[in-house]
């Protein structure tokens, strides 16, 4: 009996989606990442719940707020660009994510945002470069 490799292939695809779909339906709400166990969302973020919530709430006023219906919340952009900071994972990945389920496009937007937020409002009180005197120094010893 020949079997169709095209037809194999077809049924493991669907097999496949079935059993993400089964992942999918373990989950407690897609939409809300805080709703993950204490484990999964540490590694999704490398956080923890209560520092995520501190990081957006001194973020979220610095952040635009889109009129469309369709826009991402603001939380939902600061948790997308901290997955791929602290994952390194590629945007599509990070945008099929359970939690997540947002196109490559919007995930580049939301980085692009949330990278520029941070920057402003943590590199100047937590990142210091050397000033020429501190690299004098530096040679010296």
């Amino acid at each position: 009996m020949i079997i169709n490799a095209e037809l194999i292939d077809e049924i493991e695809d669907l097999v496949e989606l079935h059993n993400l779909n089964i992942e999918r339906q373990m989950l407690p709400d897609n939409s809300n990442p805080f709703d993950l166990p204490n484990a999964f969302f540490k590694k999704l973020f490398r956080f923890e719940k209560e520092i995520m919530l501190q990081i957006i709430t001194i973020m979220s006023p610095f952040m635009r707020n889109s009129r469309y219906s369709n826009a991402i919340p603001i939380h939902m952009k600061i948790l997308t660009a901290i997955s791929l900071f602290a994952t390194g994972s590629y945007q599509t990945s990070i945008g099929q994510d359970f939690n997540l389920g947002l196109s490559q496009a919007m995930v580049s937007r939301a980085i692009k945002e949330v990278f520029n937020v941070s920057n402003q409002l943590f590199s100047n009180r937590y990142i210091r470069f050397p000033t020429n005197f501190d690299l004098n120094n530096i040679k010296r010893r």
